[in-house]
């Protein structure tokens, strides 16, 4: 697998974050050749894609390394 950091300046920086198998389709990544890796590997497809790409996960999205990540919303409830 190519490492997709290498690519990472060609995606654009969203304004809001991207869902696992959208990162990884603009990064070049085969979605399911990074799930079957991570299973491989013993870990979550999160964690897996975190270390390959360097992007944050905040709430089920990504986002770029050094972005200001959303104000949480899992511990706002009323």
């Amino acid at each position: 697998m190519s490492d997709p950091k290498l690519n990472e300046s060609a995606v654009p920086k969203p304004s809001k974050g991207l869902r696992q198998r959208e990162l990884c389709e603009s990064l070049g990544m085969n979605y399911r050749d990074v799930a079957r890796t991570a299973r491989e590997l013993g870990c979550s497809t999160h964690a897996y894609v975190q270390e390959q790409t360097g992007w944050q996960l905040h709430e089920e999205l990504y986002y770029p390394p050094g972005a200001e990540l959303p104000p949480s919303t899992l511990n706002n409830k009323p």
